[in-house]
């Protein structure tokens, strides 16, 4: 009878050493996979933004290129501007316009210009009302001066382990989400990226895209 091979386990030593290097490996790969998450994430918000603000641009259309109008206040209709898009089939359901903020909040995270939604000459300095007195009133596609400049749609809330970040002129605290321009391009940015048009804010007019100064005659300049 031969002599068969001898049976060799692994040592207490060897088993440690070969975990310690498993959870090395592991703790080199997390941030890389997190990373990609969070990437993947971006891109399906800015598909989400694109394909909003292609809806927005079919129900103009059809309306004489008028923005929609959800209330007669311009809060509303800035958070709520999908309401006449998908009561008229341009869009199935709410829930499909952004169904991880849909999941996470009630609701989804873009918000509408004001700025389409409000006479630009109510937008200039010294002539601006309080957002509680400010009314709707129709902005057309072509009243916008520089479409290409002129942000229409943007993600203004995130919510990030378990508190909402919201997208404003904070210096502290600057979220980067997707910003639909008029012209129908779509691209990141952090609030901050954009030059006022004047270094100050009055009442609810002065933020880029969600207010632009001049209204629909005014620029979301980049810097």
């Amino acid at each position: 009878m031969g002599l068969g091979h001898p049976y060799r386990a692994f040592t207490i030593i060897e088993l440690v050493v070969s975990i310690g290097v498993i959870l090395v490996l592991v703790g080199l790969m997390l941030p890389a996979l997190g990373a990609s998450r969070a990437r993947a994430r971006a891109m399906r918000t800015a598909i989400a933004v694109r394909s909003s603000a292609q809806a927005i641009d079919a129900y103009a259309a059809d309306t004489d290129g008028v923005y929609p109008i959800a209330d007669r206040s311009v809060q509303l209709s800035m958070l709520d501007w999908d309401s006449p898009i998908v009561s008229l089939g341009y869009i199935a359901a709410e829930a499909q316009i952004d169904p991880e903020g849909t999941l996470e909040r009630g609701h989804h995270r873009f918000a509408l210009s004001g700025a389409l939604v409000h006479p630009g000459r109510w937008m200039e300095p010294g002539t601006v009302r309080p957002l509680e007195l400010a009314e709707t009133t129709p902005v057309r596609q072509s009243q916008v001066a520089f479409p290409s400049s002129k942000g229409m749609l943007v993600q203004w809330v995130e919510s990030k382990q378990g508190e909402d970040r919201f997208w404003t002129w904070d210096p502290y605290d600057r979220p980067l989400a997707p910003v639909a321009f008029c012209d129908g391009s779509v691209s990141e940015h952090r609030c901050t990226d954009f030059v006022l048009a004047h270094e100050f804010f009055e009442y609810w007019v002065g933020q880029p895209v969600l207010a632009t100064w001049s209204g629909s005659n005014g620029m979301d300049r980049l810097r």
